[in-house]
């Protein structure tokens, strides 16, 4: 299915949502021709959720006629598109740009048996260049890299950005269930880097992970945990050297796993490559039995339901045996399972691990062979074949470039 995401960037992030919608966040500037800034919500068809966004109007029946007014100059003319199914205004075509504008012009639009839609022009060197809906939402500034939906409905965003709908939030922002901004929730300054992963806590409170030193001015390098509303919960601190983390993952018991760039980095004290436990105080976890760890970043994690450990990401070795870029480890002590045998054909890096309610397993990387050297992307994770390949799913040649989402996105 192509859905039409356009721009320079990439989509890294997909959240289901109530009603069989979802919540696509990244780095992009159009779903198909209508403007999307980073953040979109899709129908269940995965046409583009024109409520959130534009102003797109009402009981439009046919194209309304586009007026250009004002701005210094004359000629310019275009005209517009709707959508039949909603009666929205979704798009113009600029037939002449016309010349002499020395500002925007103003843009009305009249009849086509609707009302409401509100458009702006641009213009470029005395003519009209752009024309399109005004927003109510202009949502994030910057790439959006994870998100994770509250029970309550809210939604958590974490990535780099500065701003949600013009308003200042550095890196980490929660949004109503309409994706307008919840002023409530409010982490200070932010992050002073940006948001790779979010960990949620049951009854309130949100770790986040990323390649930050410092949260509201306050020094936590790696990872932080935020109060249900955005504040610093002090109580949990890593130490004070700096080290990047790409993912979190929470367990049942409340103990958070990190998995990130950090090589013989000394974590709150205790020597740790790539992947570290915390307890929840924020101290090192040492009966997690990771001293040499993976020997290059971890990218992804997933806790199992028997609560093992997979993690995903560029390494070659863990604790020095040769695992290439997947493994499993032991929830008790953070050592290799044994039992989880997928050889060596895995030949580059795992981003993301996406657990199926199967309990199979979806990875996806910028690898072109799988644990069979075969191209799939498709594994058995549990049960007595270990790690088999499950070829019962075939992707054929696949993506032509690297496939990635945040852990949990298509569960």
């Amino acid at each position: 299915v192509n859905v039409g995401f356009r721009g320079v960037g990439s989509v890294n992030v997909i959240r289901p949502l109530p009603g069989g919608k979802y919540l696509v966040g990244g780095f992009f500037t159009h779903f198909g021709n209508a403007v999307a800034h980073n953040l979109a919500r899709v129908n269940s068809d995965l046409t583009l959720d024109l409520a959130f966004g534009q102003v797109g109007g009402t009981g439009y029946t046919s194209a309304p006629t586009v007026t250009f007014t004002g701005g210094g100059g004359t000629g310019a003319a275009a005209t517009a598109v709707i959508n039949p199914s909603n009666g929205q205004v979704f798009n113009f075509t600029i037939t002449s740009g016309g010349s002499g504008y020395t500002s925007p012009p103003t843009v009305t639009l009249t009849g086509g048996g609707g009302s409401g839609a509100v458009v702006t022009a641009s213009i470029s060197g005395g003519a009209v260049t752009g024309i399109g809906l005004s927003f109510v939402n202009t949502g994030p500034s910057g790439t959006v890299l994870c998100a994770e939906l509250q029970g309550d409905g809210k939604i958590l965003i974490g990535g780099f950005f500065t701003q949600y709908n013009g308003t200042t939030v550095n890196n980490i922002a929660r949004l109503n269930s309409d994706l307008t901004l919840d002023t409530s929730f409010s982490a200070g300054s932010g992050p002073n880097n940006g948001v790779n992963s979010l960990a949620l806590i049951p009854g309130g409170g949100v770790y986040i992970g990323g390649g930050f030193s410092t949260v509201a001015g306050v020094s936590h390098p790696g990872v932080a945990r935020l109060n249900a509303n955005g504040s610093i919960d002090s109580s949990f601190t890593t130490g004070s050297t700096s080290f990047s983390v790409n993912s979190l993952a929470r367990q049942s018991d409340g103990k958070i796993v990190a998995g990130g760039s950090f090589a013989n980095v000394s974590v709150n004290g205790v020597t740790r490559s790539n992947l570290v436990r915390f307890n929840t105080d924020g101290t090192v976890d040492t009966g997690f039995s990771n001293a040499t760890g993976a020997n290059s970043q971890v990218r992804a994690i997933q806790i199992q339901p028997d609560k093992q450990i997979l993690i995903g990401g560029d390494f070659s070795r863990y604790n020095g045996t040769v695992v290439n870029n997947l493994a499993r480890l032991n929830f008790s002590d953070g050592l290799l399972d044994g039992t989880f045998a997928i050889g060596t054909n895995l030949n580059s890096s795992v981003f993301n691990i996406v657990r199926q309610e199967d309990v199979k397993l979806l990875l996806f990387g910028f690898f072109s062979t799988n644990v069979a050297g075969a191209p799939s992307t498709r594994i058995v994770g549990r049960g007595t074949a270990g790690g088999a390949i499950d070829t019962s799913l075939s992707f054929g040649a696949g993506t032509n470039f690297s496939a990635f989402t945040q852990p949990s996105a298509l569960q």
